[in-house]
């Protein structure tokens, strides 16, 4: 699944690891109140997801992803 952005196709999990990496950094730094652990953080986290949402996507059946490919 992909979105349109500027002209460009962005895969869907591409967007959720920027979107979950913006959410740790500012939770990060409205806990912690300094940048370099938020920055630090926030990286790790859509590094990872960015990585890791690809592979488990493709473990999920396509019926649990909405994506039912009966025609019935």
């Amino acid at each position: 699944m992909t979105v349109d952005i500027a002209g460009t196709a962005w895969p869907v999990y591409k967007l959720e690891s920027l979107a979950l990496g913006l959410m740790v950094f500012l939770a990060t730094f409205a806990l912690a109140a300094s940048l370099q652990p938020a920055v630090l953080l926030g990286a790790a986290i859509a590094v990872a997801a960015w990585l890791g949402l690809p592979a488990v996507q493709k473990q999920r059946p396509a019926e649990s992803r909405g994506l039912d490919r009966s025609l019935s």
